[in-house]
């Protein structure tokens, strides 16, 4: 039965990842040099430098860092999922500014796109 669950492609954890690629397919067309993210996943499918966005969080705790840290690190978009605003739930509050550049759903999964107030 998992096996015909996998390979009708409603693994969850395939689902949450198929958002990350979609994030990453459409920041491939905007050419980014840079994406913060929690998962590298974006970063691949965009051929862009990955940016650890959880350990940005992490270190920085304040979103004054947040955004100083991502700046110097040339970053141009970050990626939000569910996961990275349960983890540290002012990243959210830090990008408040924008509306996304672009979302992902997928049930009560989700992937939110930013383009940071540098960029472009």
């Amino acid at each position: 039965m998992a096996a015909l669950a996998f390979f009708q492609g409603i693994d969850p954890g395939d689902q949450r990842r198929g958002l990350q690629k979609k994030a990453g397919l459409i920041l491939r067309e905007e050419h980014a040099e840079a994406i913060a993210a929690r998962l590298p996943i974006p970063s691949f499918y965009a051929g862009a430098r990955w940016v650890n966005l959880a350990a940005v969080a992490a270190k920085a705790q304040q979103c004054d860092k947040v955004e100083t840290s991502l700046k110097a690190a040339g970053v141009s978009y970050v990626v939000i999922d569910q996961t990275i605003e349960r983890d540290s739930p002012f990243i959210r509050s830090c990008l408040s500014g924008p509306a996304p550049f672009a979302e992902f759903r997928e049930k009560t999964d989700y992937v939110e796109v930013y383009r940071l107030g540098a960029a472009r």
